[in-house]
């Protein structure tokens, strides 16, 4: 299959970045459909149909699909544009589940069917309720973790991952951010924000340049505010388009169309798969809009 992946310049990138992004959150974890190989298998078939955004997160597989991104483009990393995010905290149910990850994790492949979680996204629907810090001492010892896994020396796009609009100092992290980005650690501050609702608090937040949203709804008025961050030159990512959790961005439409609707409203937009097929089913869908 024959894809050219379209691309945009964003103001905080170095390099053009692909309209279509692989969202990792099943990328390593104990019930991932797919092996650590597999992952670095998709993930490969991902760039070299032209995608260069990657979307991870140092929850997803308790790391792993971090190291897995880090691994598996580690010789193109001047070509890729990867977004990680932190202030959620691992259970300790989870956290112990991981050091048994070797066991437990053909457990779960066997009793799984790889299409079957092709479009939901766990990670992202369950952020909201977990553990979270939001210190910027805790943030700033993650982004120096993510580095390491990730195998890089600065990271792309650095986002808080579903932070609550109340009761954070606000103040200390934009600094410490900063500090990380003078440094050259990251490069662009995002947020990922728990719902569409929360993203127009963030948008006013000094120094973002992009906010990742759920465009899993099923009505245009929750949408009025990006005119706004387009405005302001404040990138859009756009999640769980394909998610049936809740409806997709547009129920009546088949997935390649909803991916295409959602391209008219976001800068970047994720799709989340374990399965090579679905892939590239998704990237030329997008390629053609």
């Amino acid at each position: 299959m024959s894809i050219t992946m379209r691309t945009q310049q964003l103001p905080w990138s170095e390099i053009p970045v692909s309209r279509g992004g692989l969202g990792l959150s099943r990328i390593g974890s104990i019930q991932s459909p797919i092996s650590p190989r597999e992952a670095t298998l998709l993930i490969r078939n991902a760039f070299e149909l032209g995608i260069n955004f990657f979307d991870t997160a140092n929850v997803y597989g308790q790391g792993d699909s971090e190291r897995i991104l880090g691994s598996a483009l580690r010789s193109q990393r001047s070509q890729i544009v990867i977004a990680t995010k932190a202030g959620l905290l691992l259970s300790s149910k989870v956290r112990i589940a991981s050091y048994f990850k070797p066991v437990l994790r053909p457990l779960f492949q066997r009793r799984r069917n790889p299409l079957a979680a092709e479009t939901s996204s766990p990670a992202a629907t369950s952020s909201a309720r977990g553990p979270q810090n939001f210190s910027s001492d805790h943030i700033l010892q993650s982004i120096e973790a993510s580095l390491r896994r990730l195998r890089t020396d600065y990271i792309d796009l650095f986002m808080l991952h579903s932070p609550p609009v109340s009761g954070l100092d606000l103040d200390a992290l934009a600094a410490a951010l900063q500090s990380a980005k003078r440094a050259g650690k990251i490069r662009a501050i995002g947020v990922s924000s728990r719902t569409l609702e929360d993203a127009p608090f963030w948008l006013n937040w000094p120094g973002v340049d992009a906010i990742q949203v759920s465009l899993n709804t099923r009505g245009a008025a929750p949408l009025s505010f990006l005119d706004v961050v387009s405005a302001n030159r404040v990138s859009i990512i756009g999640r769980e388009v394909l998610s049936k959790s809740s409806g997709s961005f547009d129920p009546e439409k088949q997935p390649g169309d909803a991916l295409r609707s959602a391209l008219r409203v976001a800068n970047v937009v994720l799709f989340g798969t374990t399965n090579i097929r679905h892939l590239r089913e998704n990237a030329s869908s997008i390629a053609s809009a």
